[in-house]
């Protein structure tokens, strides 16, 4: 039996400010406890992602990878998933993907310098995360297909500083 993946995603962002009414907000009239106001998109983006999803989500992998001498090149057609078993994204788009900087110094995420994968949008698209900084990215389709000529993100940083990342294909 073939594995199958279910993706739950939910890109959302609220923040709930109190007008503090001595301040200067004199253009507010209310009485009683200062008011609230939420800032927040008018849309949250969530879902489930599955094989028969409009958007497909059909593979999965992930990990907490060093970086060997500051660098790292995650190939697309050629992962170890966590119980040793290769896996390949070719013939796939990344649907989703978070990243999280483990170590203490910055770190780069870039499409390869060979057969690049353009995970973050253009061909001078490229994500840098200072320590303990994190991204996540739903890419509905949009990304292309990986390929034998578009399969590397490539990682640099200082020594053998960490990140955590979480991809999903279909």
């Amino acid at each position: 039996m073939a594995n199958t993946v279910e993706a739950l995603y939910s890109l959302s962002l609220k923040v709930t400010e109190t007008i503090d009414l001595d301040s200067g907000a004199s253009t507010l009239t209310t009485t009683g406890a200062n008011p609230t106001f939420d800032h927040q998109a008018t849309t949250t983006t969530s879902s489930t992602l599955n094989a028969s999803s409009a958007v497909p989500a059909t593979k999965a992998w992930s990990g907490l990878i060093p970086l060997s001498s500051g660098t790292y090149t995650i190939d697309l057609t050629a992962l170890t998933s966590y119980s040793g078993v290769s896996v390949t994204f070719s013939g796939l788009k990344v649907q989703l993907y978070k990243i999280i900087n483990k170590g203490a110094a910055t770190m780069v995420f870039a499409d390869g310098a060979v057969n690049g994968y353009l995970l973050f949008g253009d061909a001078s698209g490229q994500v840098t995360l200072a320590a303990n900084q994190a991204i996540m990215g739903y890419l509905a389709d949009g990304a292309a297909d990986v390929d034998a000529t578009h399969k590397t993100i490539d990682v640099t940083g200082t020594g053998a500083q960490t990140f955590e990342i979480v991809l999903v294909a279909g």
